[in-house]
C-alpha cells in the first residue's frame, strides 16, 4: 500500500512539474526583432550604424534599462566576433512612464528601437561578418508580467574589399 501511494505520488508530482514547465512556456510574450544596418556595403576601418527594431503585441510594454526596483530591464548583449568593437554606448529608445502591473515604473513599447555603432577593424576581411545578439526582457500589460524571455538575433555586414 505503502508502495502504490509513493508511486501516486511521484505521478502526481511529476505531473505537476509538467504543467509548471507548459503553463510558463505558454505565457512567454513573444517580440518581433528586425535587426538593420544603414550602409549596404562596409569596408574595414569603417563605423556602422546599426538599429533592433522591437514590437511586442499590443498593449504590452517592457521596462526600460534601467526600471528601479521590481523589474527586469530590457538588455541588448552584443557578441561580436573578432575585428569588430561597439563603438560607443548602446541607445535605448527615450523610454516613458506608465503603469506595469500596478507599479509606475519607466518603460518601452510596444514599439521601440534600440541603436548600436559598431566599428570595424582595418583588418577584416571581405565577405558576409554576422554579429550575433541576445535581446532580454520581461513583458508586462497593466496587470501582470510574464516570465523573462531571451530572444536571438543577428545583423549581418557586407564587408567589400579594398577602400
Amino acid at each position: 500500500m505503502m508502495r502504490q501511494m509513493r508511486i501516486i505520488h511521484t505521478m502526481l508530482f511529476t505531473g505537476g512539474l509538467l504543467a509548471c514547465a507548459a503553463l510558463s512556456q505558454a505565457q512567454e510574450i513573444k517580440a518581433s526583432l528586425r535587426p538593420t544596418i544603414d550602409t549596404k556595403r562596409v569596408h574595414a576601418g569603417q563605423a556602422v550604424k546599426a538599429r533592433l527594431a522591437v514590437h511586442l503585441p499590443d498593449n504590452f510594454r517592457v521596462p526600460s534599462d534601467r526600471p528601479g526596483r521590481n523589474f527586469v530591464p530590457t538588455t541588448l548583449t552584443i557578441d561580436v566576433p573578432a575585428g569588430v568593437t561597439v563603438d560607443g554606448s548602446i541607445s535605448y529608445w527615450r523610454p516613458s512612464q506608465a503603469q506595469l502591473a500596478g507599479q509606475k515604473t519607466m518603460v518601452l513599447g510596444p514599439d521601440f528601437t534600440i541603436l548600436v555603432q559598431f566599428r570595424l577593424a582595418l583588418g577584416v576581411a571581405a565577405g558576409n561578418l554576422n554579429i550575433p545578439a541576445k535581446l532580454r526582457y520581461e513583458a508586462c500589460n497593466d496587470a501582470t508580467c510574464y516570465p523573462p524571455a531571451t530572444m536571438n538575433t543577428q545583423w549581418t555586414l557586407h564587408v567589400a574589399g579594398g577602400h
